[in-house]
């Protein structure tokens, strides 16, 4: 288990908001990643992208907090997208059976098509 802080970075670009977490999704920083991204799901018609490019490790709660980020996302007419996963992690999605929910690495047409 990981006992450092996750690093959680958010950014804007256009009308996207992109958090960039950097090391483990785990037990340890799950609280951490909820409070940051919360508040972002609440917002009217979010628009969300969730850049995994340092994202080492995914534990099953935490992919059941990113379902739940989708649909409060998808619920007020917004978006939520995983980008840059890694395949380990792209697998682990597809195994829980999350590869029809979640939006993992969309291309710049898919984001564009999600967002309209």
């Amino acid at each position: 288990m990981n006992t450092r802080e996750l690093d959680i970075r958010v950014s804007r670009k256009g009308d996207l908001t992109i958090v960039a977490p950097r090391g483990e999704i785990d037990a340890a920083s799950l609280e951490a990643f909820r409070r940051t991204v919360e508040p972002l799901c609440s917002q009217p018609v979010p628009r969300l992208i969730i850049d995994c490019r340092n994202v080492r490790f995914i534990n099953s709660t935490a992919f059941g907090l990113l379902f739940h980020f989708h649909s409060q996302c998808v619920g007020r007419g917004g978006f939520f997208a995983l980008q840059n996963v890694s395949k380990k992690i792209a697998s682990i999605i597809n195994i829980l059976g999350l590869q029809n929910v979640l939006l993992v690495n969309p291309d710049k047409d898919g984001i564009n098509a999600a967002v309209q």
